[in-house]
């Protein structure tokens, strides 16, 4: 603590429940372990209930939480960095946004794409990309793989009690819609896997180590550096400890 300064933590609760899916195929071709059927009259009453259409595969999948604590605690843990440089940062619901925002505006976008629609649409371009929400599994797609590369990361169980569950964040800084302004999306598999990026894009000497390895994959570039990169996080316990670079991208004009 610093004499003479108050300081404190803001806790918030984070109540249990179930997220209701629905994929349009009965043929499931990526299982999850966290997933569980309703009974017949359940699902009657949540297809009427949601007017979902007929057909397809309509399950739970158990959550800690669903208040969004970990994209709130990014925010804050960004607005902190930025406001050291005397940047000032403003929240604001994505829900509010709209195009002409975006060209006229410097942006920070937070969340996955199940809850924020605006990060498909900003990143169909680009090499690294949030898969398909439709299936059961989250995942970060690789859309031009390098070698040694995957192309497709998804969430990795712990191989033993003593190991962690690997998740993955995605960093995308990308120039904004009128090439003046930037937009900087920071997502990930889940709220964990982006409370981490956030955490990793805060940490001392991150930034140098992002710097070099964008400098080893392009020597000659000049001007601001416009990148992706996903990340590697490891959870423990639920909380997700510490977080690596597992792949990178510079964006140039051709991307």
């Amino acid at each position: 603590m610093v004499p003479g300064r108050a300081s404190g933590c803001i806790h918030s609760w984070n109540s249990k429940t179930a997220v209701v899916h629905r994929v349009p195929s009965n043929k499931l071709q990526d299982s999850h372990p966290e997933h569980f059927r309703p009974s017949d009259e359940a699902e009657e009453v949540l297809r009427r209930y949601y007017r979902l259409p007929p057909g397809g595969y309509l399950f739970y999948r158990p959550s800690e939480t669903k208040t969004g604590i970990a994209e709130s605690i990014a925010s804050v843990t960004l607005a902190q960095m930025f406001g050291r440089q005397g940047v000032v940062v403003r929240a604001r619901e994505s829900r509010m946004l709209n195009w002409s925002d975006l060209r006229n505006g410097n942006f920070i976008l937070i969340g996955h794409n199940e809850a924020n629609p605006w990060l498909d649409k900003l990143l169909h371009k680009y090499p690294f990309r949030l898969g398909d929400s439709q299936g059961i599994r989250r995942y970060i797609e690789n859309t031009v793989p390098a070698p040694g590369e995957k192309a497709s990361y998804y969430k990795e169980a712990a191989a033993s009690g003593v190991d962690p569950v690997v998740e993955y964040g995605l960093v995308s800084m990308l120039p904004g819609l009128d090439e003046r302004h930037m937009l900087l999306l920071v997502t990930g598999l889940d709220g964990q896997a982006s409370q981490m990026a956030s955490e990793f894009l805060k940490q001392p000497g991150r930034l140098e180590q992002i710097i070099a390895r964008l400098k080893r994959i392009s020597p000659a570039h000049s001007g601001p550096w416009y990148f992706q990169l996903i990340l590697r996080v490891e959870v423990r316990d639920r909380p997700a400890t510490r977080a690596d670079i597992a792949t990178a991208r510079v964006l140039g004009s051709q991307d």
